[in-house]
């Protein structure tokens, strides 16, 4: 196949670390717990832990210090132990740490609400609805603010067939394509030509279509250097270990 050189382009989805939850929880949080204790229906009683967070020290960690209303990212160690005393607080109520097991046990019924990415979230409503699980899951973006991240491609330096890649990207970036791949991820797309062929329900729901407003909360985390990286990973293996 002969290479053709093309303009480089950014291809991305754009999402937000949220908190997934049932809507009895988002209805009448102070109803349902009275309602949990007096029926003490697991896994939701308040005598069993049923948060889970990502198992990704340093996004918890960040939105600990949007919680504190500091910078995301701080490379203060001040910051950073402030953060960890934080999340300490909560770490009776941690089922367990996963990137991915929670979508189904959230799903099922299993927990009452994770720290995740919007997308799975909405993954797990799906599968709820599809198994025809009694489950009503949404997501909810914090008023101090959450997480923004963007799934990106990049092409190595060495790559022995950029050409190639860039055609792989402008076939990922056509409308009809990234609309398609937004319908099904249910993940904000970042390609404004495909916005009026992404389903409507999906386009018009401001929890992954983000307002401006709200879009001002949200925090990008950058790359941080290896040394408060280190410090970083040492803090939150302490916590996840209990130590």
């Amino acid at each position: 196949m002969a290479e053709v050189r093309l303009e480089r382009r950014l291809a991305a989805i754009l999402a937000a670390d949220v908190a997934g939850y049932s809507r009895l929880m988002g209805t009448d949080e102070v109803a349902t717990l009275r309602a949990l204790k007096a029926h003490r229906v697991e896994p939701c009683s308040p005598a069993v832990p049923t948060l889970v967070l990502l198992d990704a020290g340093d996004e918890v960690l960040e939105t600990a210090l949007l919680y504190l209303g500091r910078d995301v990212n701080s490379e203060s160690a001040e910051d950073l132990a402030a953060a960890a005393a934080l999340i300490r607080g909560v770490q009776p109520n941690i089922r367990y740490f996963h990137g991915t097991s929670w979508v189904d046990d959230l799903a099922n019924g299993e927990i009452c609400i994770a720290v995740g990415y919007s997308g799975d979230i909405l993954q797990a409503r799906d599968r709820a609805a599809e198994a025809g699980k009694p489950a009503d899951i949404r997501f909810s973006i914090p008023k101090e603010g959450a997480l923004m991240w963007f799934d990106t491609l990049a092409i190595p330096a060495d790559a022995k067939h950029p050409g190639n890649a860039h055609l792989f990207i402008d076939y990922l970036l056509r409308p009809e394509v990234a609309a398609a791949n937004s319908n099904y991820v249910n993940y904000a797309t970042a390609n404004t030509a495909a916005l009026p062929l992404v389903n409507e329900e999906l386009r018009n729901d401001a929890g992954i279509f983000p307002t401006p407003q709200v879009q001002e909360r949200l925090q990008p985390n950058l790359a941080k250097s290896a040394e408060f990286t280190r410090s970083l990973n040492r803090a939150w293996t302490r916590f996840v270990t209990g130590r």
